[in-house]
């Protein structure tokens, strides 16, 4: 069928383009599309729509334009159902300039700094622009880039051209005449890193204050650090000289920078060599956070090396070659050197542990050690060593697994010399059973013993669980301890259980429970037979001290002869294979013996099956086999000899039917 889906009622709207961009005092033409709560199309509805614009600009129909720059969201709104669209609005092009500061005050013959800022028609800004920017000073004066000075005092004009677009500042100029400056403090201590802050005042030749001249006083700082503005600061400890300058006038101060709180200590020497067992004695100096000197730390310190060694005082030992770190430590402030063991040539590794235990599955880890001659080590080379297992496992690295329970060696070698370790893999928890023997067949009413072994994961024996396992039998029969039997013929299955985990066997139970003929004729007579033929026990047997004998007691051949079940053996059939079979011979050789299956729904044959052999003086078996058609059929088993002469036919024991 078809089901035709229509869009449902305006919902919201789709404004295009979702996002663009215009330069300042440009315009952008939208339109709108309605759209259902599914965001299905409700085709064009920009005539309906009215377009407007924020934070500022405005819309014109469907066209929207904005002079400020920056990001800008277009409404799209129609019967009170909206949306929206990015408009991103640039900058124009340069139109003028913007000089700051825009009004200053100078001492004649000092400067003032200037920055220039690009601006568009709409006052937009472009970014800074002083490094494009010529700057002239009218109507006398100098600018040396961005820095204009004058000697005349008055009003003066400075002015910035950039790409032919221009921007002015008003710049009064102070005539006083400046004999020479001071800045104050004269002299100051600081801490290193911290920071000290200076003035200047102007002074005439008579020594009267012309007032504070700070802001227009360059000052600067030596031998080392920096000033920002009127504030210096230095890190490196010592005397320091601040100077101030201004319309040409200097002054001096002295800044005294003393070190910090202890940081960090310096031990020396920072890197040293010594051969397994010699020593290295150290100095700890005190260091504040900008490395200036406190002086020394050693009788404070505390000093230590890893990965292995001792120290006593400040004099540090260790026998393992290799890198080693000596750390000094005072009231937790710490520094380090460099201590290099020298080793000797490798003699030979050593891999631990030497012994070791893993449940199967299971890994161990090893490291290994290389030592010299003189067995000093010569530390650990775990890393550069080829761990293997033997007699089976792997090893991944330093780590060795296996699965088969018993003693492993485990084997480390590195730059041809290696060493061994042993590691015993026991079998791990109970995982499954293995009953034995796997399959068996009994007569009717025997019995079979069993066994039980227990089994890991990995198939490592356990060792014999028969004592602790349970054992039953199905369909039916029944078990005493390890022993099972029934008398109802056909395929039975035996189940060990221990501890939850279970294994089963097959049993076959023979449907002939009267097979060697031992006691009786009972289950057989000759039904089929000719005239004259006539069944009896003898001694003898193939299996046993009996056996079945048919003979022909008339003097001429007879149909047949035959031992037939009576009543048969397999009463009601199961589906799969039967398999039959009977030790027969004779008193003379020749004779054709058959062995039949015959497969029987009520009074109808559903299917048979026959097998022959030719008789001879020794006991031979004579097997038939057949497949079941019709579950719960009956099955009648035979043998037989067609046209049998007179006297003995033939001997039959030790008969057997089973399935499976």
């Amino acid at each position: 069928a078809t089901l035709t889906v229509t869009a449902g009622p305006l919902d919201h709207l789709a404004v295009s383009p979702a996002t663009a961009t215009i330069t300042a005092g440009g315009s952008q033409a939208y339109t709108a599309q309605g759209r259902d709560a599914y965001d299905n199309s409700l085709g064009d509805v920009t005539a309906g729509t009215t377009f407007t614009i924020g934070s500022d600009g405005s819309c014109t129909g469907a066209t929207c334009t904005a002079t400020t720059s920056g990001a800008h969201t277009v409404t799209g709104t129609d019967a009170g159902k909206t949306g929206t669209a990015s408009l991103q609005v640039t900058a124009a092009a340069l139109d003028h300039l913007v000089l700051s500061p825009g009004s200053a005050t100078i001492i004649a013959g000092t400067s003032q700094a200037y920055t220039a800022q690009g601006r568009d028609q709409y006052n937009n800004s472009l970014g800074d622009l002083t490094a494009n920017t010529t700057f002239t000073i009218s109507p006398d004066g100098s600018c040396t880039g961005p820095s204009c000075t004058a000697t005349v005092g008055g009003a003066h004009t400075v002015t910035g051209t950039d790409a032919g677009k221009t921007g002015t500042a008003t710049l009064t100029v102070d005539a006083s005449l400046v004999d020479h400056i001071v800045i104050s403090p004269a002299t100051a201590t600081i801490t290193a890193g911290g920071t000290q802050t200076y003035t200047a005042q102007a002074f005439d030749a008579s020594n009267h204050s012309l007032g504070d001249v700070t802001g227009s006083t360059t000052f600067t700082i030596a031998s080392n650090g920096s000033c920002t503005g009127n504030v210096c600061t230095a890190t490196q400890a010592g005397a320091h000289t601040v100077t101030g300058t201004d319309g040409g006038k200097t002054s001096n101060a002295t800044l005294t920078v003393t070190a910090g709180p202890l940081h960090h200590l310096a031990l020396a020497p920072a890197s040293a060599t010594i051969d397994p067992g010699g020593s290295q004695t150290y100095t700890a100096q005190g260091r504040d956070a900008y490395d200036n000197s406190l002086g020394d730390v050693t009788a404070n310190t505390t000093f230590t090396i890893s990965p292995n060694g001792s120290c006593t005082g400040a004099t540090c030992t260790a026998s393992s070659s290799g890198a080693h770190t000596v750390t000094g430590n005072d009231g937790g402030k710490t520094g380090t050197a460099s201590l290099q063991v020298t080793g000797g040539t490798v003699d030979h590794i050593v891999i631990s542990p030497a012994t070791a235990t893993i449940t199967a599955g299971g890994s161990q880890t090893y490291t290994a050690q290389a030592f010299d001659a003189s067995n000093h080590s010569l530390g650990d080379v775990t890393a550069s060593t080829t761990f293997t297992i033997s007699p089976d496992g792997s090893c991944t690295g330093a780590a060795c697994t296996a699965t088969a329970s018993g003693s492993h060696t485990v084997t480390g070698t590195n730059a041809g010399k290696t060493s061994s370790g042993t590691l015993t893999v026991n079998a791990g928890p109970l995982d499954h059973l293995a009953l034995s023997p796997a399959s068996a067949t009994i007569p009717a009413g025997g019995s079979q013993a069993y066994t039980a072994q227990g089994f890991d994961q990995y198939n490592n024996s356990l060792g014999d669980g028969t004592g602790s396992t349970t054992f039953t039998i199905a369909p039916n029969g029944s078990c005493t301890g390890a022993s099972c039997t029934a008398t109802v013929g056909g395929a039975h299955t035996v189940t060990g259980t221990n501890s939850g985990k279970s294994a089963t066997a097959t049993l076959n139970v023979d449907y002939v429970r009267n097979p060697g003929f031992e006691t009786d004729l009972s289950g057989w007579n000759t039904s089929g037979s000719g005239a004259n033929v006539t069944l009896t026990r003898v001694s003898g047997g193939h299996g046993g001290t009996s056996a079945a004998l048919l003979t022909n007691t008339g003097t001429t051949n007879t149909t047949f002869a035959t031992l037939q079940d009576s009543p048969n053996w397999v009463a009601t059939t199961t589906a799969g294979t039967y398999t039959g079979t009977m030790w027969v011979r004779a008193d003379t050789a020749g004779a054709v013996f058959k062995l039949k299956f015959a497969e029987y729904n009520g009074s109808t044959l559903v299917g048979s099956a026959l097998a022959q052999a030719t008789l001879t003086t020794s006991w031979q078996q004579v097997t038939v086999i057949y497949t079941i058609k019709s579950p719960g059929s009956t099955l009648d088993f035979q043998g037989f000899v067609q046209n049998a002469a007179p006297g003995t036919v033939f001997y039959a024991d030790d008969a057997s039917i089973v399935v499976g």
